[in-house]
């Protein structure tokens, strides 16, 4: 079954369970958000590879509006919930919409090693929150869910653009943590070795090109 929705394709992957932030400038999306605000629904955000908009997305829920400008500019902050497959575009208005069928995660097959990869996955969730100089509730971690848990890792800075983009696509958790955990547990390498060599140098300007 589709649904037709309108989608803001941008130069961003949205996952579920991720916030984003946006200013809301150009006229056609400020006739979006107004639409969206009057008819009490959300839009899909689409990633754009390359010069091509990708064929799977996931839905920006508006969680509340920041700010508001008199000239109809928006500050927004949205939330990545439902992950779907563009069918078709539509062009009749003035912002892209497209019929769109939602998908999620194929239910878990049992996978003997799922809890050992989420337990890492926390580990290294509280290790990368030191890395930025915060903390996590690790009982709040702990009763997060495989799928969510996937998301959550899978959304931090650690990784690039087509990186998250195949987490969009990906339909098994263990998958995305599989492909993710290496990742970011060198990332978390990184940060920690650059923030250890700040300590030792004290100052030092180049300090990125040396990690690069």
């Amino acid at each position: 079954m589709t649904e037709i929705i309108p989608i803001f394709p941008l130069n961003v992957v949205l996952l579920p369970r991720m916030p984003l932030p946006l200013h809301i400038f150009e006229d056609r999306y400020k006739q979006m958000l107004a639409d969206c605000e009057a008819d009490g629904i959300s839009f899909g955000v689409v990633p754009v590879l390359g010069s091509r908009m990708s064929g799977a997305g996931c839905i920006a829920e508006i969680e509340r509006v920041i700010q508001r400008y008199e000239d109809g500019r928006a500050d927004i902050l949205t939330f990545g919930t439902q992950r779907f497959i563009v069918a078709r575009v539509h062009r009749d208005k003035e912002y892209l919409e497209a019929e769109v069928e939602y998908y999620r995660d194929a239910e878990p097959d049992g996978d003997p090693e799922a809890e050992r990869l989420a337990a890492h996955a926390r580990e290294l969730l509280v290790q990368f929150a030191e890395t930025q100089g915060q903390s996590v509730d690790e009982k709040v971690l702990a009763r997060i869910g495989l799928e969510d848990l996937s998301f959550l890792l899978s959304s931090t800075e650690v990784f690039n653009h087509r990186e998250k983009h195949a987490f969009l696509q990906m339909r098994s958790p263990t998958d995305r943590l599989r492909r993710a955990l290496p990742i970011l547990a060198h990332g978390i390498q990184k940060r920690n070795s650059r923030r250890n060599l700040k300590r030792f140098l004290g100052k030092a300007e180049d300090l990125d090109n040396l990690f690069n």
